[in-house]
């Protein structure tokens, strides 16, 4: 895992993203390009998927989640995917692991009430 004062980084071994981007409570977009430079391309034959997870900065909002395909450390800011959910259940649980070792930045979320925190915290811990 990697940190850097605005986001956390982790490889996974997800086929569908390559790459999981935690949110600290800043746009992760502001940074991409910096981001993309701790992406290891080893599969420099096809496009890699990063997910972009918002959810310090956005809440629990319909724009939570970004994927974005990158290829030889550069983004593809053509390939630019906003979710309103995730359905990679793998995904979803490799999420929700991260949240709860890190609750700190559910804690930190400004745009998310004191219950929505409760219960998502609730949420991730079963």
């Amino acid at each position: 895992m990697i940190e850097t004062d605005k986001y956390y980084i982790i490889k996974t071994n997800i086929k569908q993203y390559t790459y999981i981007v935690f949110s600290k409570g800043t746009n992760v977009l502001d940074d991409f390009k910096d981001i993309v430079k701790h992406f290891d391309n080893e599969n420099k034959d096809y496009t890699e998927k990063a997910l972009f997870d918002q959810l310090a900065f956005t809440g629990l909002n319909n724009n939570r989640f970004i994927e974005m395909q990158y290829e030889d450390n550069k983004f593809i800011i053509s390939s630019i995917n906003v979710r309103d959910n995730i359905k990679n259940k793998r995904a979803i649980k490799k999420i929700n692991d991260f949240y709860a070792e890190h609750s700190e930045l559910i804690d930190r979320c400004s745009v998310m009430s004191n219950l929505d925190k409760a219960l998502y915290k609730e949420k991730i811990q079963k």
